[in-house]
């Protein structure tokens, strides 16, 4: 269970698993975040009553929690508080509701499927009640109502239910992973242990032939010259057998 959670913890790889993760994948989602939120923002205000047109701070903000997506993948608890933070004080000062929210939905995905769940889920359940908060602190536009957050909720319990499936998909694909990795490993160590008894069993029998015509070649050296001719023939035999499959299990050993 440990080694599961420590890989959920793990950065995470890609952005929705289609992009390797790194600063062109991390660029490429600050900018596209970051020109949905504006553009379809100044959109939605057009017909949005009730709440303060786009200035120049709403626009700061609106832009300040794409770019803090930069950093996602390295510190996404950090990441995730900074972006509900803006985002936030951007809903709390009255700013047309529109998508503001794409790039606190990215952050809360990111933090989830790379390990922060709690963090993630205790965010998600503060930031509504501080919207609400601080939206009567500042007083700045007309409160909000239940129909008007309500899908702002539906949209962020959706992308949190949907992070938590994605993390569980891929933790069960490591631990699927290591098992076969694990299985690969049994398998190996098992192949050469098979390999060094036969090699065992191949030199021993060749040492042991060795030596008994090692002896008989001694013994009769002096008395029968020409008999331990036939001896010594057989001991280099004996030795070119066993270095010629010393060399082939090595050869195997090698290449596996």
């Amino acid at each position: 269970m440990s080694t599961t959670t420590g890989a959920a913890r793990r950065p995470t790889r890609s952005w929705l698993g289609l992009v390797p993760a790194g600063w062109p994948s991390d660029v490429a989602v600050v900018l596209a975040t970051g020109v949905l939120q504006v553009v379809l923002t100044l959109l939605a205000s057009q017909n949005l009553r009730g709440r303060l047109p786009l200035d120049a701070l709403g626009l700061v903000l609106l832009v300040a929690g794409p770019l803090a997506l930069l950093g996602r993948h390295r510190w996404p608890l950090a990441t995730l508080l900074t972006v509900a933070a803006i985002t936030v004080l951007y809903f709390a000062l009255g700013y047309p509701f529109g998508p503001a929210w794409l790039a606190l939905l990215v952050a809360f995905w990111t933090a989830i499927t790379g390990g922060q769940r709690l963090a993630a889920w205790l965010t998600a359940a503060v930031a509504i009640p501080a919207f609400v908060g601080l939206g009567a602190l500042f007083g700045r536009a007309e409160g909000p109502t239940l129909g008007g957050i309500l899908p702002h909720v539906g949209w962020l319990l959706l992308v949190l239910v949907v992070a938590e499936a994605a993390r569980i998909r891929r933790e069960r694909l490591l631990e699927a992973e290591r098992t076969r990795a694990e299985e690969d490993r049994r398998r190996a160590g098992e192949e050469r242990l098979r390999i060094a008894r036969e090699l065992h069993d191949v030199l021993a029998h060749n040492i042991s032939l060795i030596n008994v015509q090692a002896g008989v070649a001694l013994h009769l050296m002096d008395e029968q010259p020409g008999q331990s001719r036939s001896a010594l023939i057989a001991i280099k035999q004996a030795s070119n057998d066993a270095l010629r499959e010393l060399r082939s299990v090595l050869d195997i050993l090698r290449q596996g």
